[in-house]
């Protein structure tokens, strides 16, 4: 056993990074600053740099070798001034990196041992913080958790995350491999996936290789907008290829998309023969609005029969059916998780509970004291998703007010207690606007018309158009139209809100999901969160409830293989259909949570 401020203690490298990034870590980071400033690196300049000196070089004054490495760290990579103090965590751990075990876990002995005196104290620091390694920081500041650090570091960080507690919230899987797979079930199978890579992505890549999937032979590729980099850091340091497409991407390049996942293909098909008959199956698709499959079958349709897929969403079916009025027929079986009963009646409810849950997390990382008053809500569109929102908002106290122009939805929306109205009627009471539909609802030029003064809008549909968010620009050096809005030196926007200092986002992580204060002539103020974007694409739904759309998703992989040298839609079995929704829900029961009333307030996050 070891004690609190045991100099044996193992730390973990990832929660090192965590806790150095955190607010609780300030005065050591302000104290390294402080020293680095005194050696001669120059953190208020156009750029960070070492001074020049006397002589006309620029050269580092003589500090210890932690800190000569700690600065090279930081003024190799031409950082911007609001990136410098951000840059200080990284750079810092990854001189930590050379004094860490393979797995990824440092004691202070250690780091004494190769650095030193300094470097020692800092690093028993973090370990008070994190009670000798049993404690566990959230992240903090994700956009910039692995910027500046090379590959080598990153993949020794992610070796030393923590895992195992999410997949024990996620018993679901481990019962859907023992009812339909076994540890040969996808042996011999090459894998490419499209997924927003969440923290519970994870757990299901890992139930796929414990039924004998190849990490080494699977693609996985997030999005852009949604990808977790926890997430992706960590796949990769299990062994799976996880390319990089996800972090530089633009929102909305579908075309893109599709240029790259043609790319991809021929890496996955190059060692394949065309002429196979395809079974045993060769090849699993895991899509995700059906990028992969709309490629393989316009540009690679010879390999098409050696495949088997899975779609999640139900613009994946569509660009299917859209592909066959274009006369492009599939040619392999896909499991569509997107149109099963399960999917379509159990989901919306959680989706509903993630945009709301989504939202108050949004303002609290605001604000904690930034609150809305009078708890007025507008629903624009009730489909399903609208509905589930109207339901989460109405378990908060909000009453809430329904547009759509579907005259028949309007009447479902009144029958079931809501209120509805003419759109402008129904506006007025927009405090908090969430818009649900797929469509532009409303342009900045009409805020100041049809919106009270202080109201904060959000995207639950799709894009950043959907509150005509896509017509505004940026400003020069990556600022907005705001004339309130600051840089820290921490490199946090800032701004105010209804009277209150707000955290926009982080610009030195270049984070485009950064909230928006929109100013009008007449003085009024709107805040739009996470500058229009989806606004539950940052946060993960809870291991309990998403185990669910997880599980389909392992059922669809399990049984996709049993369709080789078919081709079609194929409906996911009905019977592994119940199975997922009655063992999710015994497990909610468990906890006293339900499937058709959702609360992820009652719940850890799915990563801290």
């Amino acid at each position: 056993m070891t004690s609190v401020g045991s100099k044996n203690a193992r730390l973990r490298l990832d929660d090192v990074l965590d806790a150095l990034n955190g607010r609780q870590s300030r005065p050591i980071i302000d104290e390294v600053k402080k020293s680095l400033v005194e050696a001669g690196v120059q953190f208020d300049g156009p750029a960070v740099v070492v001074r020049e000196g006397p002589d006309g070089r620029r050269h580092i004054r003589p500090i210890d070798d932690f800190e000569i490495r700690v600065a090279k760290g930081i003024v190799t990579h031409g950082l911007r001034p609001e990136q410098g103090r951000a840059a200080i965590p990284n750079a810092l751990v990854s001189a930590l990196v050379e004094a860490s075990a393979e797995d990824g876990t440092i004691s202070v002995a250690d780091v004494e041992s190769l650095w030193g005196k300094r470097a020692s104290a800092i690093t028993a620091q973090v370990a008070k913080m994190l009670d000798d390694g049993k404690k566990e920081l959230p992240t903090t500041r994700r956009r910039t958790k692995y910027k500046w650090l090379p590959e080598s570091d990153i993949q020794r960080i992610a070796k030393s995350a923590r895992t195992e507690p999410l997949a024990k919230r996620m018993p679901v899987l481990g019962e859907i491999s023992r009812m339909l797979g076994g540890p040969n079930k996808l042996a011999g199978l090459k894998m490419i996936s499209v997924q927003h890579l969440f923290p519970t992505t994870g757990p299901l890549f890992d139930e796929l290789a414990k039924n004998g999937l190849d990490p080494s032979k699977t693609q996985i590729h997030g999005k852009n907008y949604s990808t977790n980099e926890d997430t992706l850091f960590r796949l990769r340091g299990a062994g799976w290829d996880v390319p990089t497409f996800g972090l530089q991407s633009l929102p909305g390049r579908d075309g893109k998309m599709m240029n790259i996942a043609g790319q991809y293909l021929t890496d996955v098909f190059k060692d394949l023969d065309p002429n196979d008959s395809g079974k045993p199956p060769k090849v699993l698709i895991l899509d995700e609005g059906g990028k992969i499959l709309k490629a393989l079958h316009e540009d690679f349709p010879e390999y098409a029969h050696l495949c088997v897929a899975v779609e999640q969403t139900d613009h994946g079916i569509q660009v299917i059916e859209e592909m066959k009025q274009r006369g492009i027929e599939l040619e392999c079986p896909v499991v569509s998780v997107a149109r099963s009963g399960a999917k379509k009646i159990a989901e919306s409810p959680m989706i509903g509970e993630s945009v709301v849950h989504s939202i108050e997390t949004a303002i609290k990382d605001l604000n904690e004291k930034l609150t809305i008053q009078p708890k007025e809500a507008v629903v624009i569109g009730y489909g399903a998703v609208g509905k589930a929102t109207a339901d989460a908002l109405e378990r908060r106290g909000f009453k809430v007010f329904v547009y759509d122009t579907d005259s028949a939805k309007m009447e479902k929306a009144k029958a079931e207690g809501r209120t509805i109205g003419s759109r402008e009627e129904i506006l007025a009471h927009g405090h908090l606007v969430i818009s649900a539909t797929g469509r532009t609802t409303i342009v900045p030029d009409e805020f100041d018309k049809l919106l009270p003064n202080r109201a904060i809008l959000v995207n639950a549909g799709s894009g950043n158009h959907e509150l005509g968010m896509d017509s505004i620009e940026e400003g020069p050096a990556f600022r907005t139209s705001d004339p309130k809005e600051t840089v820290d030196e921490d490199g946090w926007r800032r701004s105010t809100f209804k009277g209150l200092d707000v955290t926009l986002g982080d610009r030195a992580g270049q984070d485009q999901m950064f909230s928006r204060v929109l100013r009008s002539e007449t003085g009024n103020e709107r805040l739009v969160l996470r500058s229009g974007y989806v606004v539950n694409m940052v946060e993960d739904i809870p291991p309990e409830f998403i185990q669910l759309t997880r599980g389909l998703l392992l059922a669809g992989c399990l049984q996709a293989v049993n369709h080789a040298g078919q081709a079609g839609i194929v409906d996911v079995d009905k019977p592994a259909q119940d199975f997922v929704v009655k063992r999710t829900q015994k497990h909610l029961s468990d906890k006293r949570l339900s499937l058709t009333s959702p609360d992820f307030r009652k719940l850890a996050p799915a990563e801290h």
